[in-house]
């Protein structure tokens, strides 16, 4: 099957006359190997040939057929979690080296543009719009922390009035302008890459998927292709979400959501003036946002909806140009020439994945529409770290250098957002998942400390719902025989839960979404309550039968509710159990933790109520007067004065 042609858009109607690069067939060796021709794979193929290696580069249909020649073109500063977010996840030192990082990208961009001659219609300049009164308070915050923590003096706020200047609208409230942002023709700019690439000597590959890729030897990976094979001692994957069968363990770690623009016709070039000014870029903060500019043939390109479904479930030509009109009224007159969408990868908390697969396939992955600018200096990250070149650092500190982000590269899984437990794991040189005294290198970002929360926390609800099978099925209860299919049913999905909760791996990304972001308190806090609520569960089973089995006599049954953890809580079980289940649930913080922890809960209400009957229809009397005295759940309380009798 051949390459498919480009989607049909403004960019692909506009884009330079570039080669047709040829299928691959049979088999190359080389010393780099490229999967995937968007503006990472280019960049990436150019910085690697750069410096001297042979480098092939690989694309299943056409260079800059995805994301890099579809989107809204938008060159940023920063990354789509935002340093406030980044600081949080990875601590202060580490986000200024990920923000200069994605300041370099910028001044990258247009050091390759210079050099290669690209012609890619750049122009400066961005403004990030407030739509309501919390968005202007957040711009202040934003342009505070720019200004006096990251020394970025390109920023400044403009108000209502002064952004009615640049834009001909009334919806927005004010704005943050950053000259050192812009926008270009991103296809155009994916196509000058490539053609730089080839250059520098890079073999590039249209209509040739790769298909898979294994070890070969001891220091070569084989790239399978339909009609050939590579042999390269190093292996980029930079296909985001078309690698899909390629490298199925990345597909888990990014979600695919669909966006979609519309490009009027020509609106003349005073018409497009009026409606943007400056030519700057434009996005305004809601969490689904537009995004528009103006194009070198004075068209208003404009990009809003999104699509998280993957399913065609309304008109996103019509939608997107509802939203045109609701920012620009005037333009209702205006004819719409060009209508189309792609899929960008989003990461779970916003931050850029990059990182190892093997000790010699490397990826880039989750720009999170951030990806103009960043993919070019991920590229030549990558390549640094590959060519193991010794980097100058006259221009650069040594804590704040993407040569340090680079070096950091060659941790397995690296990811620009570790978490806080993974960070102190690296500094104790001991890691329990990899059950190794030698860990730096597999913990020095730790992209796995997640799965050790689950690991932990999956353990001990197991353990519990084992014992609870043991102790349960050995009851000999003479005045309460419950029926094997009773005690399943409250056992079974103990067990469902505890998997939902401690599985390492999910298939269903859905399941794998974070409600709330790592935090080594949380975690600590979370811990805590799981340990004590199931201490306090265990004591309460052992004291039911006074002996871990679980056994009680009608006698003992009498017994039980003068001493022990009934004298605090008339269910001490379920009470533990239900405290556990709410430290689980501050540690865990996953779609499918809360999915266990339901059914869990469930599992356990129903077991209440079946009890609850017991105890009523055993110990009437008593019963009666023991339950006005004594609450049904509550985790803390002061002992009965007195017991019934």
């Amino acid at each position: 099957m051949g390459p498919l042609p480009y989607v049909s858009s403004y960019y692909a109607a506009s884009a330079h006359a570039a080669s047709a690069w040829p299928q691959l067939q049979g088999s190359i060796e080389c010393d780099a190997c490229v999967v995937g021709g968007g503006i990472a794979g280019c960049s990436a193929a150019l910085h690697l040939a750069e410096t001297g290696l042979r480098v092939v580069l690989l694309e299943e249909h056409r260079i800059g057929w995805g994301a890099s020649g579809r989107s809204g073109a938008q060159a940023l500063f920063g990354v789509a979690a935002g340093q406030a977010k980044l600081e949080r996840l990875i601590g202060a030192q580490d986000a200024r080296v990920v923000w200069d990082v994605s300041v370099a990208g910028l001044a990258l961009m247009r050091e390759r543009i210079a050099r290669h001659g690209i012609r890619c219609d750049w122009a400066d300049g961005h403004l990030l719009t407030a739509v309501k009164p919390r968005h202007e308070q957040e711009l202040h915050a934003e342009l505070h922390e720019l200004q006096d923590k990251y020394a970025y003096p390109s920023v400044r706020y403009l108000s209502r009035a002064e952004l009615r200047a640049q834009l001909a609208t009334d919806r927005y409230l004010g704005a943050l302008y950053d000259t050192n942002s812009g926008h270009l023709h991103p296809l155009n700019y994916t196509l000058g890459l490539a053609a730089a690439a080839r250059g520098a000597g890079v073999q590039i590959f249209e209509g040739t998927r790769a298909l898979r890729y294994a070890p070969s030897g001891t220091a070569q990976v084989r790239v399978t292709t339909a009609d050939g094979e590579i042999r390269a001692r190093h292996l980029v994957l930079c296909g985001n979400v078309y690698l899909g069968a390629t490298a199925p363990q990345l597909a888990s770690k990014i979600m695919a959501v669909a966006t979609y623009i519309v490009a009027t016709e020509p609106l003349g070039e005073e018409r497009a003036r009026q409606l943007i000014a400056n030519n700057a870029a434009v996005a305004d903060m809601n969490w689904v946002l537009d995004y528009f500019r103006r194009s070198a043939d004075h068209r208003l390109l404009f990009g809003g909806r999104v699509n998280y479904s993957g399913l065609r479930s309304f008109d996103a030509p019509a939608a997107t140009r509802a939203r045109m009109l609701r920012v620009f009224p005037q333009l209702n007159d205006v004819r719409i020439d060009y209508a189309w969408g792609g899929e960008v990868d989003i990461t779970l908390n916003r931050a850029p994945h990059f990182g190892r697969l093997a000790p010699n396939v490397y990826f880039l992955q989750g720009f999170s529409g951030h990806g103009i600018a960043l993919t070019g200096i991920a590229g030549q990250l990558v390549a640094w770290q590959i060519s193991l070149r010794r980097i100058s650092r006259a221009s650069w500190s040594r804590k704040r250098s993407p040569a340090r982000l680079a070096a950091s590269m060659s941790s397995p899984g690296f990811r620009m957002a570790p978490s806080p437990v993974a960070r102190r794991c690296a500094a104790r040189r001991w890691c329990w998942r990899c059950s190794t005294t030698a860990s730096r290198t597999c913990c020095n970002r730790m992209h796995h400390a997640p799965a050790i929360y689950r690991d932990v926390i999956g353990l001990l609800w197991l353990a519990w719902a084992v014992y609870w099978l043991i102790s349960s099925v050995r009851i000999k209860a003479a005045v309460r025989r419950e029926s094997l299919a009773s005690r399943l049913a409250h056992v079974i999905p103990l067990l469902v839960g505890a998997v939902l909760i401690g599985a390492r791996e999910l298939p269903w990304l859905p399941l794998t979404l974070r409600l709330w972001p790592h935090s080594l308190t949380a975690y600590w806090i979370g811990l805590a309550l799981l340990v004590a609520g199931l201490a306090f569960a265990c004591w309460a089973r052992v004291h039911l039968g006074r002996n871990w089995s679980g056994s009680v006599t009608v006698k003992e049954g009498h017994e039980l509710i003068r001493s022990g953890p009934y004298a605090y809580v008339r269910h001490p079980i379920y009470t533990g159990l239900i405290t556990a289940v709410l430290g689980t649930a501050i540690v865990s913080g996953t779609v499918r933790a809360a999915l266990g922890l339901v059914i869990i809960a469930l599992s356990l209400l129903g077991k209440l109520r079946t009890e609850e009957g017991f105890m009523r229809e055993t110990f009437p009397g008593e019963y009666q007067r023991y339950s006005a005295e004594v609450p049904v759940l509550i985790p803390f309380t002061k002992p009965r004065q007195s017991a019934p009798h």
